[in-house]
């Protein structure tokens, strides 16, 4: 399975290469761009992450869409227009994403083409009614995200998607052109994601600036420059990840080796000792770090990240193996990502070992977590900034607050538990809740665990007496 998502990379690398020719000739800029796409370390973890090979798939016909496309508007070929359009329709029917592969050809018939007006427009409605008649479908059959914080659909939320496109592309753009990698940031507190957005905001406008003066009258830059901002609206419909770049390197690493060979001009050109070769200079050897010296390394490290597995199926085994275990529910007071628990239940089934008869999760954060236990049977916790951080904005989106009746609480009850939000934040996201056991906590019927950072592994989790308060420190110190 591996080999196969290796094989449609490949291929998508192949025809990227003749959609860079297409666009820039067969010259040294177009290779170069090929090599800085095909070592982007963005790469490495959406290539080695099996259930993401639709994405993959979807890029490989998204580009051989673009490749015809091209073809046909430059040599009038007919059979070239049929198989850019048939691939546009397959690429949408592989992934999501393969919406952003429309952008391009927006932006080459704004920039490129040599047609009428008219004519252009004629040539983008066929695209756009199979863009149309994919949404319908789409709709009609019930897909797309519902309630969930981790994807936006901007439909639904169109002002919630407007300001998450002001937040999130810088942190895409600083990702694909520098580092760090933008799949970190969902995870950091919110004081750091504010650091970090500052400066992904300084550094891309620097750059943005850099390749304006450089590149501002050329028509192929302008292209790059308006297909790559287009798909980077379409990657904001989902939390920031490198997984999200594959049309948007398609324009950042065009725009890249456009500027890299300008400023290779400049060294060349300008005096030994004036400014504008020394700056030219400093930044070809910083890019060159980042580009070929940081990205190789990290494209390898990105794609063992999905070793991950090997994490998880130790976090699975640390689970309890006595055969009670199969007559009690586990309640998982906090881990770093909630499947990693998740997961036990089909997992532990396929190894015929035992599983819980349900399982609970109270909090899935990597920050400190403050319990009180009020009775017998009820805990009261507030985690460091609420429930619904990190990788647990899965479970509800920020456009759905929680409020009943104009109260800020809400009540949820499950067969053995009463799930009760006693204090929301400005937002209407929970804070503190109150969990009710249908049973004294002390029962046997209940199996208490948490994570155990040191070690990987679950561990059982000490209940605090009637009145008391513990806290739990964070799982990362950030």
């Amino acid at each position: 399975m591996h080999l196969h998502s290796i094989l449609w990379f490949g291929l998508g690398v192949a025809v990227t290469t003749y959609f860079y020719r297409r666009i820039m000739g067969p010259t040294a800029v177009a290779g170069l761009a090929v090599l800085l796409f095909a070592l982007d370390d963005a790469h490495g973890f959406p290539v080695a992450w099996i259930a993401n090979r639709n994405g993959v798939i979807s890029f490989c016909l998204g580009m051989i869409t673009l490749f015809y496309f091209v073809q046909w508007r430059q040599t009038k070929q007919r059979r070239a227009r049929n198989l850019a359009l048939l691939c546009f329709g397959l690429t949408l029917l592989a992934a999501e994403a393969g919406v952003a592969a429309l952008p391009y050809l927006v932006a080459y018939l704004l920039i490129l083409d040599r047609e009428t007006i008219a004519n252009r427009v004629r040539a983008l409605a066929p695209f756009l009614l199979i863009f149309l008649l994919w949404l319908a479908i789409h709709r009609l059959l019930g897909y797309g995200e519902r309630g969930t914080g981790l994807y936006l659909d901007p439909l639904s939320a169109p002002l919630y998607f407007l300001r998450s496109i002001v937040e999130r592309v810088p942190i895409l753009l600083l990702s694909q052109w520098a580092l760090p990698p933008a799949g970190l940031y969902a995870y950091l507190p919110v004081s750091y994601q504010q650091g970090w957005w500052v400066l992904a905001v300084i550094v891309v406008g620097g750059i943005a600036y850099a390749l304006g003066r450089a590149l501002r009258h050329d028509r192929i830059a302008r292209f790059w420059a308006i297909g790559m901002g287009l798909a980077l609206i379409v990657a904001c419909t989902s939390q920031p990840g490198e997984r999200l770049l594959w049309f948007v390197g398609i324009g950042g690493m065009g725009l890249l080796a456009q500027w890299m060979a300008k400023l290779w001009h400049t060294v060349r050109t300008s005096a030994v000792r004036s400014m504008r070769r020394r700056f030219a200079w400093s930044t070809l050897l910083a890019l060159g770090l980042i580009h070929f010296i940081h990205a190789p390394i990290f494209l390898s490290r990105e794609a063992r990240l999905m070793a991950a597995g090997a994490t998880i199926a130790q976090a699975i085994d640390s689970l309890p193996v006595d055969e009670a275990f199969r007559m009690q529910t586990a309640v998982v007071v906090n881990e770093p990502l909630f499947f990693y628990s998740s997961y036990a239940l089909p997992a532990r089934s396929i190894e015929a070992k035992p599983f819980p008869l349900r399982l609970r999760h109270l909090v899935s954060t990597f920050n400190a977590i403050e319990i009180t236990r009020p009775s017998a049977n009820q805990l009261l916790i507030r985690p460091q900034g609420g429930f619904l951080v990190e990788g647990a904005r899965l479970a509800r989106a920020p456009t759905m607050p929680i409020a009943l009746a104009g109260a800020p609480w809400a009540r949820f009850e499950l067969t053995d538990m009463i799930v009760e939000v006693t204090s929301i934040d400005e937002q209407g996201q929970p804070n503190a809740a109150l969990f009710t056991f249908a049973m004294p906590l002390e029962d046997p019927a209940i199996r208490w665990l948490t994570w155990d950072q040191a070690t990987g592994k679950f561990v059982d989790f000490p209940l605090p007496a009637i009145g008391a308060t513990i806290k739990l420190p964070p799982l990362v110190e950030f």
